[in-house]
């Protein structure tokens, strides 16, 4: 079994799409999508190596088991966050609030963890 913590998640792009600054913010929502290739599947590994444009994990035909973090909205920033925290600590829930932080001048975007709890991939074989 393979723990999985996110932290933060560096160089994120500005969004490109109108429609979804107005619904989500300026930035890019990220989250993080983690999945662990067993065996022997040759292809995707050449697919990950030799395509520039293909589907990441998602396109990952010997990957069993795949795990995902929370997604950090980029409407929430990290004042937006603190206030959800303290409300769901109140209500007895989770009080992990991922959060984004603007891009600035040659710096990207960033995706912040904050008390996210970790997520597990299983290995069937760990050699």
């Amino acid at each position: 079994l393979l723990e999985v913590t996110p932290l933060r998640i560096t160089d994120l792009p500005d969004e490109d799409d109108t429609a979804e600054k107005l619904m989500t913010g300026s930035g890019v929502d990220a989250y993080l999508l983690m999945a662990a290739v067993e065996g022997q599947w040759k292809e995707d590994i050449e697919m990950i190596e030799n395509q520039q444009y293909h589907e990441g994990v998602l396109g990952l035909m010997g990957a069993a088991h795949v795990g995902r973090s929370s997604t950090a909205w980029s409407n929430i920033d990290e004042k937006e966050a603190q206030r959800v925290k303290k409300r769901r600590l109140k209500e007895n829930k989770s009080g992990a609030v991922p959060y984004h932080i603007q891009s600035s001048w040659g710096k990207g975007g960033q995706a912040v963890f904050m008390d996210e709890p970790p997520f597990y991939v299983y290995v069937q074989d760990p050699a």
